[in-house]
């Protein structure tokens, strides 16, 4: 049988992408990720906490003021792992392409 291509995941979305924040309810930060492979999962994990289950999107509230890094990988039903993705922002301040 075929060999089917190993995960790929992709993050389309995340604070620094040009968005007008919602305020309602305090900052909060989103991420939303997609890998096209069937059946395949995500784990996440902000700064140096470790990786946990997660779904798209994933949100983070209650973040303290400066530099954080979010990462995403995903895992395929054979336990294949994709490349880990990451993004770097700054929570506290204005965001790109916001009306503050």
């Amino acid at each position: 049988p075929p060999v089917s291509p190993p995960p790929s995941v992709r993050i389309v979305y995340s604070p620094n992408t040009a968005h007008r924040p919602n305020h309602t309810g305090g900052p909060r930060y989103t991420f939303t990720f997609i890998d096209e492979t069937p059946g395949a999962t995500y784990y996440c994990r902000i700064d140096k906490r470790s990786f946990r289950a997660c779904s798209s999107p994933a949100v983070y509230r209650n973040l303290a003021k400066g530099r954080h890094v979010f990462k995403v990988k995903s895992v395929d039903a054979a336990g294949r792992e994709s490349a880990i993705q990451s993004v770097t922002f700054t929570a506290g301040r204005t965001r790109p392409g916001s009306s503050r």
